[in-house]
């Protein structure tokens, strides 16, 4: 039994003479000590999102493998991770080879926590004791999901996934959301945090143990502030700029 975020519930109404929701069979199982996050913004806020994540929720000694769609993204956000102190190791498709072997290697010593990929690169990559995923980009398919997060929880071991979720991604949530029938908690709203904070974080850690997937946001004001940061990150960066 699963239920629907009303978001999704609406979407999936929308327009259809008789709906009917269909589940297909997984390829390859999520583990079960794997905690499932989506996050709602604004495109513009991703990079935002991104930067608050790595410096609030990972932990310094987390390996975090993060998949964004294109070539492009890799560079910026590899050099946005820069500009706020952070080394991330990189890998696409067209990489030259030495520099791909140098970073990959780089990322699996632990030299560096954040390892940025495309979907193609990521291919072949082997990461055993990979802590979180971070989807930047939200996949367009769901087997793309699990492909995705089947890197970590392994093992016995136990890892978390964030996925960013903007409303052109709604659709790609909803048929992930069916492919796994899995179920979502909304999270707390803001005021409710304010009011209880240990509360509110011990029912998410809960849900998250149960296996149900957390469909929350950033606190509004923190992004807001963060954003401003990389505005301003961007605007006084040449070698952003010119990306």
């Amino acid at each position: 039994m699963y239920t629907l975020p009303s978001a999704l519930a609406e979407f999936a109404k929308a327009g259809l003479h008789d709906p009917q929701l269909v589940r297909l069979d997984l390829e390859t199982k999520i583990s079960l000590y794997l905690k499932t996050i989506f996050f709602t913004l604004r495109q513009e806020e991703k990079y935002a999102g991104l930067i608050y994540l790595a410096r609030e929720q990972i932990r310094l000694n987390e390996q975090t493998l993060i998949f964004v769609s294109t070539k492009h993204h890799v560079e910026f956000l590899s050099t946005l991770f820069r500009e706020e102190g952070i080394e991330p190791s990189i890998c696409y498709g067209d990489m030259d080879q030495d520099a791909r072997k140098i970073h990959v290697a780089n990322f699996k010593a632990r030299r560096t926590t954040f390892l940025i990929v495309t979907d193609i690169a990521a291919r072949g990559i082997d990461i055993p004791l990979l802590d979180n995923v971070v989807n930047w980009d939200f996949p367009p398919k769901p087997k793309f999901f699990v492909h995705r997060v089947g890197r970590v929880a392994r093992a016995g071991r136990t890892g978390t996934t964030y996925s960013f979720v903007t409303s052109e991604d709604m659709p790609y949530l909803l048929d992930l959301h069916l492919f796994l029938s899995k179920p979502i908690r909304p999270a707390p709203s803001e005021e409710e945090v304010l009011q209880d904070r240990e509360g509110t974080s011990s029912k998410i850690d809960q849900a998250l143990a149960r296996g149900e997937a957390i469909y929350g946001w950033f606190p509004q004001t923190v992004l807001d502030l963060v954003s401003d940061r990389v505005r301003e990150i961007i605007n006084e960066s040449v070698e952003l700029v010119s990306l």
